[in-house]
């Protein structure tokens, strides 16, 4: 996925690296389940393959939802440059304002 707006989001954190992980973490949990499953019966080997399965599903799914999340904001901020920049600051001032009064309500009560 092509990111044009880089230095908004920190080099740690970014989608790319989210999909990574959850793809490194389902293949964890196959290979401790495929490790761990010659001491277990027949039962217990069934019920963490299905474990398994179900975990590289969601993750495949959240990657699938993580990208096109990604897609729909870089595409609404650049047809709405403006207004995403108004609505950011509005929410801003919002918690800010949230935030400020919480501060003065806890000042108060001492």
């Amino acid at each position: 996925m092509e990111v044009f707006f880089k230095n908004l989001t920190g080099e740690q954190v970014s989608i790319e690296k989210l999909v990574e992980d959850l793809t490194v973490l389902a293949e964890d949990v196959e290979h401790l389940v495929k490790v761990s499953a010659a001491n277990l019966g027949e039962e217990s080997k069934a019920q963490l393959v299905t474990a398994a399965q179900r975990i590289r599903a969601r993750c495949d799914r959240l990657k699938t939802q993580a990208l096109a999340g990604a897609k729909a904001t870089d595409r609404a901020i650049r047809l709405h440059p403006y207004t995403s920049l108004g609505i950011a600051v509005g929410v801003g001032f919002i918690l800010g304002a949230i935030v400020k009064s919480g501060s003065n309500a806890c000042r108060e009560e001492d």
